[in-house]
């Protein structure tokens, strides 16, 4: 069954709704039962039906949320208030944030401005901006914040179709290694993906990753009342975050479960599934 086909059945049996939050049209998800709620978070792509699959395997467990993020909210700050608002306007109970990368940062945005909709968060492969970084930490988010830049720059004035392309190459380039199978699957995925993206959500993407290393600092006792409740996914093959930061994050958070001993590099919740949907279930229910 081709991705187009996945897409369609899974677009069938999980219809959006709309909800307007602070004069801004809000599509997400919402799917599955249980006591506990899993918002998934997506990465820098923005694009939620990312999660298709694990949608599909954790819904018959928990309550899912998930959604793309609307162009209306141009910082971070208004995209977790808009969340956090969603959350509680739907009244969801026991919420863990799941969050992949930028997802990873959102949830902790969200968590420190809005505790009272947040029960625990699980994040994978993502990064941290803390007031006392060491230097070669601030240089990284530097190097990063500049790619950003570029990255808008190229996205503001090439033709959208080499975006893809070139996007598509990036994701590839680092998968050399990996089984030739594994490798055309996720060639496949993306390419789909991508063709989900235009030049104004990309835009918005780059400027919301942007504002997010302008305007976020987190300390430890921003975390305090989710002490053990917190999961840290870090694959022993990503160098997306260097070293440190990831470090700096389990230093962060307060007595987090920390799970490094897991490959996928970046890509982890994509190319090792099935150990990604284990962990989310033995930790919730811990």
């Amino acid at each position: 069954m081709s991705f187009e086909q996945e897409i369609r059945i899974y677009r069938e049996n999980h219809p959006q709704k709309t909800m307007t939050i602070n004069n801004v049209q809000f599509p997400y998800m919402l799917s599955g039962k249980g006591k506990h709620t899993l918002v998934l978070l997506a990465g820098g792509g923005g694009v939620s039906e990312a999660f298709f699959k694990h949608v599909q395997a954790l819904e018959p467990h928990y309550r899912i949320l998930t959604f793309d993020y609307p162009a209306g909210y141009p910082t971070s700050d208004s995209l977790a208030d808009a969340i956090a608002q969603l959350i509680r306007t739907e009244d969801l109970r026991n919420v863990y944030l799941v969050g992949q990368s930028f997802g990873g940062m959102l949830a902790q945005c969200i968590a420190k401005h809005h505790p009272d909709v947040v029960s625990g968060l699980i994040l994978s492969n993502t990064g941290t901006i803390m007031a006392n970084m060491s230097s070669d930490a601030r240089s990284l988010m530097r190097l990063k914040k500049k790619k950003f830049k570029k990255a808008m720059t190229l996205v503001r004035w090439l033709p959208f179709g080499l975006i893809r392309s070139l996007m598509l190459k990036n994701v590839l380039k680092n998968m050399k290694k990996n089984d030739p199978n594994e490798t055309l699957y996720v060639h496949n995925f993306f390419k789909f993906m991508f063709l989900q993206l235009n030049r104004k959500k990309e835009l918005h993407m780059c400027a919301l990753i942007l504002d997010f290393m302008d305007t976020q600092t987190f300390s430890k006792s921003d975390f305090t009342y989710l002490d053990g409740k917190i999961l840290l996914l870090q694959s022993i093959d990503d160098d997306t975050f260097g070293s440190e930061i990831p470090d700096l994050l389990v230093d962060l958070m307060p007595n987090p479960r920390v799970q490094r001993d897991m490959s996928g590099g970046h890509l982890l919740i994509l190319l090792n599934f099935e150990a990604y949907i284990d962990e989310i279930k033995a930790f919730v229910r811990d």
